[in-house]
């Protein structure tokens, strides 16, 4: 009798594995918690049906990626910095009037990892959030002015939940000022795009950006630490690359807002949302001048007004004025090789640097001012052709500039891209702007 029990606890064990995908030995105490994480149909939620992650939208996809790094500039260039709450942030009613916490003690914006990706999946980057109208310690909002942008990529649907969904984790649904329940958690995130096909598991897929990925946390003897949950899921990112994601989070110890690693912490399922499929259409690639792929938060310029070696910055969103003459040479970055864009193969354009034509950028060599692209893995510069301000002349370049004219460049392999910004300390520079855009072309 006992051989029949141990056989059946081991097949039940395995059962639950192939649903799970984890590979851990499971506790015989911990088989209820574990089943309890599988759902066994459909809840009954707001979304579309009959997609797959085939019915993305790759250029809405890198538009999240970029709307996700620009909080991640705005900390680098020290905009605004972050801190790191589990359960927390302006999207979850914890405080005793239902608001949520929007800063800490220091006037650090208050995230978790869901907060910031369902932030992110609304189309909602840095300028457009309540974080970047901080401006004292302890500050709260009320999570029902949180709404999705009309972007065409953005999810519509987490915030028009019907009463009755069955979403596994629900101590943070509330209503919205219309009646409706949302989509908060992690947990929640994964059972959502799950309900729709829109997941699937390492190994089945090649991961893209924009791709969301799911972890899960046990304790010292195995069990779940969050068992009813779905999968027993706490934790998300945003992928920027097939091996590299943006999240806020307490691991590393390092925690905060960060770019990590699939090789130090590797995710345990992916999702990939629509991205506007269902408005313009299935693509698996950049159209040509489908997406701005320069974040409107820089990595290494703040936002408003700032002084680097006698010279004047002032920055609101991605246009720039400069003012002053620079006592010596200035690198800025603009997106950092730390957390890079990656760029499929294709023929791209960078341009927006001068409004204006001086002379000394009329000569398509020149190198008093202008953005430079860069390969974040290698440190090599992309080779491509400048064109002078004017128009009258070009010149191949490695790195390749934008100095006025625009410049346009050829990848022949996916490759990830960092760009900086040059400014001369020969000659005065008031008068001169910026507002640079990257196309695929």
């Amino acid at each position: 009798m006992y051989t029949i029990k141990r056989e059946t606890l081991a097949a039940i064990t395995e059962k639950i594995r192939e649903k799970t995908h984890r590979t851990q030995t499971i506790l015989g105490e911990n088989i209820p918690a574990e089943i309890e994480t599988i759902w066994a149909k459909p809840p009954n939620i707001n979304t579309n049906g009959g997609v797959s992650p085939d019915s993305s939208n790759f250029d809405g996809a890198m538009a999240a990626v970029v709307c996700g790094m620009t909080y991640w500039n705005a900390k680098a260039s020290g905009t605004r910095a972050f801190a790191y709450q589990d359960g927390f942030g302006p999207m979850k009613p914890t405080n005793a009037d239902g608001t949520g916490r929007l800063s800490d003690g220091s006037g650090a914006g208050v995230m978790d990892c869901s907060s910031y990706t369902g932030f992110v999946l609304r189309g909602i980057g840095y300028l457009k959030s309540p974080f970047a109208g901080i401006t004292g310690a302890n500050q709260s909002y009320a999570p029902q002015n949180v709404k999705a942008t009309n972007d065409a990529w953005a999810e519509p649907f987490f915030d028009k939940q019907p009463m009755d969904a069955d979403i596994a984790y629900i101590g943070d649904k509330y209503k919205t000022t219309d009646g409706y329940l949302r989509i908060v958690t992690a947990s929640d995130i994964a059972a959502y795009y799950a309900r729709m096909s829109l997941t699937f598991w390492p190994g089945e897929r090649d991961v893209k950006p924009g791709d969301l990925c799911f972890f899960y946390k046990t304790n010292d003897n195995g069990t779940l630490v969050y068992p009813k949950r779905y999968f027993g899921i706490s934790h998300v990112g945003m992928m920027i690359s097939e091996d590299k994601f943006l999240n806020i989070t307490s691991y590393p110890a390092s925690g905060n807002l960060i770019v990590t690693s699939t090789s130090a912490r590797a995710p345990f399922l992916y999702a990939r949302p629509l991205y506007g499929a269902l408005v313009n259409g299935a693509r698996g690639d950049l159209s040509a001048g489908g997406t701005d792929l320069i974040p409107d938060v820089w990595s290494g310029i703040p936002q408003g007004s700032s002084t680097t070696n006698g010279l004047g910055f002032a920055l609101t969103g991605k246009k720039l004025s400069l003012s002053g003459k620079a006592t010596s040479g200035i690198t800025k970055t603009l997106i950092s090789k730390s957390c890079p864009v990656q760029l499929t193969q294709g023929t791209y354009k960078l341009s927006g640097f001068v409004n204006g034509t001086g002379t000394n950028t009329k000569n398509a060599s020149h190198s008093m001012w202008g953005i430079r692209l860069y390969d974040a893995d290698t440190g090599s510069g992309i080779t491509g052709t400048t064109t002078s301000s004017d128009g009258a002349s070009t010149a191949e370049r490695t790195p390749v500039w934008d100095i006025g004219g625009g410049a346009t460049f050829t990848l022949t392999k996916t490759t990830r891209i960092y760009a900086n910004m040059w400014l001369t300390s020969s000659m005065d520079v008031s008068g001169i702007s910026a507002e640079p855009k990257l196309y695929r072309i």
